[in-house]
């Protein structure tokens, strides 16, 4: 280890409570995790049967790279999410090191399966992701509660710490740590140690073709369009929406930023410029990372996908992009050898005749792949115009062989020189290439073979060059003054897939009992008679879509006596659905509004609750519990499960009577919602309500004519071929 490593873990076990690590990208965070379980592992209280080690929040690579560190000195067991309670308790009872996941986790100790007095400690690796209504947070406080054990979080994302304000305060209040380690590269001993061995940095430039730089132009020129276009909608800062940011990835998070919490507000042509937006930028990525024919593929696919509703193809510029993607992969020529200039409304009734009058292996078109051989021509005799294929390379490659080819002669003139054993023995003899992505790494490995290095070969890319997801930044609602105790233990049945939100993490907060169990109805039941559906805006859309929500909702009808739909909205978005001026007087099978209408007028006992964020929802559920019985862990599982003999407990309606049977005479001509139950109560079977007189059925349906109706069906003769 090097001295600045030891120097954060014994900073870091100094303190029994743990604390929060800060390092900068690049500094061996799988190193320090690996040591620091090595060193808890072989503490003598862990050796007398301490407890396990827990490991949260670590990647795949990350998870390797600890393994290789430790290699035989310490297994490291990942506990995978689907994996039987029995098995997760008995490694819990084996006192290991366990990767684990947040979810099953925080149910194993809700369940009593894992006792915090059998952990030692905890290791997060990703605390700037944790929140206050995150899973890790929610762990700590589980843990926390009964036995005082040390949180060693760490982090190697620093500018994720300073998002938002007090965030690194914020997440070491949600860890329960108390003190903050911060080791940047200008660290004193950090430093001293990267500073032995300073790298030598080229800067190489790549430069970029005349019809690149024109088509960079033209993309900078359709943005600022774009941009002019955005500023007239008054929705956004206009000191916020130039040119020059747009050119970075943090453009999008600006307008993000700024349209988030109106997003539902704004009209179509407001979102279709925001995506334009997007798509430009990828344009210019692109440029220097796609080769010609790639990149004139992907401009056909956004005019086919994008081009009726598309707002940037309509620029004057755009038309620019495209006349230059296609002189940098064919361009016309006469026979005379005089250039023809390409023209998007010309070049297809061009095409169509070269193709006509050729054979089927000399078809050129737009979209012609690499695979034909340079410099070749397609003759048309009619018109005397052939397409000559030009393949502009990508400079990058260019530049790349280059270095590939300098390498090369130094390695050839320090192998024919003197040169001492020791330099020949601090010589690997390896060229590390990095890509950002697989296709550029796939592209490398191909320049790698044809280039000077013929022994080269493409590792692949790894999960730790993903983007991170964007951060839950969700802050704690405060009432002013003190708040009673409640006198009893309230508790809420939670669904073991509702884990992966945050809501169970706020209900604990307030004080209420978790039971963790796997729910065939509903994601929370808070009472023998209410049980509720809850869904997030993005859910409630796929739910519709895909009829889920329909059998959801139908399903806790069937055995609840109060089905809630609980629609929950996030606390730093809009809360509505969509502008007031798109909501129409008529019923419409796309309108959100008209499939929650239609929702309850099918199920009449249906309550639709809306809340603004988590903490309100939790505020809601408080309120619905007053007056009501504790649910029944044990009830509540068997919902919807039928037994051995086919019988489904608690169906309110299938409790006393035949579902099939009740559907059937539902439809039947005179039988509405307001009679058919008191058909049911007067005759026990469809074969006795067809034996029943006029009278009776006027008494119980309410009326003669609907009697009459019903009984003139009933009696009618079905009609036959004979």
């Amino acid at each position: 280890m090097l001295a600045f490593e030891q120097q954060v873990l014994a900073d870091l076990v100094e303190d029994p409570n743990g604390g929060l690590v800060v390092l900068s990208s690049g500094l061996p965070l799988a190193s320090l995790a690996a040591t620091l379980l090595l060193h808890l592992h072989q503490t003598p209280g862990n050796a007398a049967g301490g407890g396990c080690l827990l490991v949260l929040s670590a990647t795949d690579t990350l998870k390797a790279r600890i393994r290789r560190r430790l290699q035989d000195k310490l297994q490291v067991h990942d506990v995978p999410p689907d994996l039987a309670a029995q098995q997760r308790a008995t490694l819990y009872a084996s006192g290991a090191a366990l990767f684990l996941s947040p979810r099953a986790l925080a149910a194993d100790l809700l369940t009593s399966r894992l006792l915090p007095s059998r952990v030692q400690a905890l290791l997060l690796l990703s605390a700037h992701r944790s929140t206050d209504t995150s899973s890790d947070a929610f762990i700590c406080r589980l843990l926390r509660q009964r036995n005082l054990l040390p949180v060693y979080a760490f982090s190697d994302c620093p500018h994720a710490m300073v998002a938002g304000f007090s965030k690194a305060e914020r997440t070491m209040k949600s860890l329960y740590v108390r003190r903050l380690h911060l080791w940047p590269r200008f660290h004193v001993l950090a430093a001293a140690d990267l500073e032995r061995a300073p790298p030598d940095v080229v800067d190489v430039r790549v430069p970029m073709t005349p019809p690149m730089r024109g088509i960079q132009a033209a993309v900078l020129a359709t943005m600022d369009a774009c941009l002019k276009e955005l500023r007239r909608t008054n929705k956004v800062d206009v000191e916020d929406l130039t040119v020059d940011k747009g050119l970075f990835k943090s453009f999008d998070e600006i307008v993000r930023r700024q349209l988030d919490p109106i997003w539902h507000t704004l009209g179509k042509k407001t979102k279709q410029l925001v995506a334009d937006l997007r798509t430009l930028r990828k344009l210019l990525d692109y440029l220097v990372r796609y080769d010609a024919v790639t990149y004139l593929k992907y401009l056909d696919t956004l005019r086919v996908s994008e081009g009726v509703r598309s707002v940037w193809i309509l620029a004057d510029s755009s038309h620019r992009i495209f006349e230059l993607a296609k002189r940098r992969v064919y361009q016309a020529v006469r026979t005379d050898g005089v250039n023809v200039s390409i023209d998007n409304k010309g070049t297809p009734t061009k095409k169509r005749k070269v193709a006509h009058n050729s054979t089927k292996k000399g078809k050129v078109t737009e979209n012609e792949d690499s695979t034909v051989g340079p410099n070749t021509q397609k003759a048309n005799t009619d018109v005397g115009i052939v397409l000559e294929e030009v393949l502009e390379e990508a400079p990058k490659w260019k530049v790349l062989w280059e270095l590939l080819q300098e390498i090369a002669e130094q390695r050839m003139k320090s192998s024919a020189g003197n040169v001492h054993d020791e330099d020949k023995n601090d010589e690997s003899g390896i060229v590390l290439v990095s890509c950002k992505d697989e296709r550029t790494c796939l592209q490398l490995q191909e320049c790698i073979l044809k280039g000077p290095c013929q022994d080269g070969r493409c590792i692949g890319p790894t999960v730790a060059n993903e983007p991170e997801p964007p951060l839950c930044q969700n802050s704690i609602t405060r009432k002013a003054g003190g708040k009673k105790a409640p006198e009893k233990e309230m508790q809420v049945i939670v669904d073991m897939r509702e884990f992966m939100s945050s809501l169970p993490n706020v209900l604990h907060q307030k004080g209420i009992r978790i039971v963790p169990v796997t729910l065939e109805v509903g994601d929370y039941v808070l009472s023998p008679l209410i049980c509720v559906e809850r869904k997030s805006i993005a859910d409630l859309f796929q739910s519709f879509a895909s009829g889920r929500l329909y059998n959801q909702v139908e399903t806790m009808a069937r055995y609840y006596k109060i089905p809630v739909l609980l629609i929950e909205f996030s606390q730093d978005k809009s809360f509505s659905f969509q502008s007031a001026n798109e909501i129409g007087d008529d019923v419409s099978p796309t309108n959100i509004i008209s499939k929650l209408s239609l929702l309850v007028l099918h199920f009449p006992r249906l309550r639709i609750i809306w809340s603004r964020s988590l903490h309100a929802t939790a505020e809601i559920f408080m309120s619905l519990k007053t007056n009501q019985d504790e649910p029944d862990e044990k009830k509540a599982t068997r919902v919807g499960v039928p037994s051995e003999d086919g019988i489904v407990e608690d169906d309110v309606r299938s409790e006393n009577y035949n579902t099939s049977a009740i559907e059937f005479l539902r439809r039947l001509p005179g039988v509405t919602d307001s009679n058919y139950r008191a058909i049911m109560d007067g005759c026990n079977s469809l074969a006795e309500l067809a034996l029943l007189p006029v009278e009776r059925l006027a008494e119980l349906m309410g009326g003669q004519k609907a009697a009459r109706t019903l009984k003139e069906f009933l009696d009618a003769k079905c009609p036959t071929m004979l």
